[in-house]
């Protein structure tokens, strides 16, 4: 179990900002991003239509293309996705056929942001102390 919770933590990247919301990133599979959406849903009671998604995607990517392909894979509705937005940076590289961009989903519950940063921090500590001696206080 803890080898699981290892594998989803470090696939996903929780990004908490000023804006109360919360945010998850999907580093390389749907597996993350699938059992938050579960997790928020069943543990907090939130209701998946009231969140809203925003796809980070390089130049050469059509936003339409990629929003029905989202929606698809994570079963919500094209209508909660905002504009895409669309890294300049990448203008004139192609895209590796299988790369779908970034997903970023925001529910903004705060409640549910403090509780996650709570869990986050509590796992992340326990993990620290049994493995490393890396943050163990001096003596």
């Amino acid at each position: 179990m803890l080898n699981l919770l290892c594998y989803l933590f470090s696939n996903l990247v929780i990004n908490l900002n000023w804006w109360r919301q919360l945010g998850v990133y999907v580093v390389d599979s749907f597996i993350p991003i699938k059992f938050f959406l579960v997790t928020i849903s069943h543990l907090y009671d939130i209701d998946l239509g009231h969140i809203y998604l925003t796809l980070h995607l390089r130049a050469d990517q059509n936003p339409e293309e990629m929003k029905t392909y989202w929606s698809q894979e994570l079963n919500v509705s094209p209508l909660q996705f905002r504009k895409a937005s669309i890294d300049k940076r990448t203008m004139g590289r192609k895209t590796y056929p299988d790369y779908k961009g970034v997903c970023l989903i925001n529910c903004g519950n705060v409640a549910v942001q403090r509780k996650l940063i709570y869990l986050g921090n509590a796992f992340s500590e326990k993990i620290i102390s049994a493995h490393s001696s890396i943050g163990r206080a001096l003596p």
